[in-house]
């Protein structure tokens, strides 16, 4: 789900929210992760902000980042994030938008001792 500046994903009771960001002394893209509390647990969620993913046409995380655990399982989150165009207008901090095309995986990890054979 889009949500002004930033993508939304509920899985089960966790949130999770995906924003860019730019860090002028860091040339490279990474990302940083934190838990936003809110009064109503419901309104609880975990933040992750993708930095300098404008330096390139195309980012690709090396690994999916490890998010929390649900139901015992390890959720983690892989992501592909191009650069299509930037906008003329500058955004509130400043910086140009720029358009994202956004490709995502949820891995969730298999329930203890079960085992995939190939056939």
């Amino acid at each position: 789900m889009i949500h002004g500046d930033y993508l939304e994903f509920v899985i089960k009771t966790l949130r999770f929210r995906l924003s860019f960001g730019y860090h002028d002394e860091e040339g490279r893209s990474f990302y940083q992760t934190s838990y936003v509390q809110a009064d109503n647990p419901k309104d609880s969620y975990m933040e992750i902000k993708a930095f300098n993913f404008d330096r390139t046409t195309m980012n690709i995380l090396p690994q999916p980042i490890a998010l929390a655990q649900q139901d015992g399982r390890n959720l983690s989150l892989g992501l592909v994030v191009s650069s299509i165009n930037r906008r003329n207008a500058p955004n509130q901090e400043g910086q140009q938008i720029e358009d994202k095309l956004v490709s995502y995986t949820w891995y969730l990890d298999l329930p203890q001792g079960n085992v995939v054979q190939n056939q």
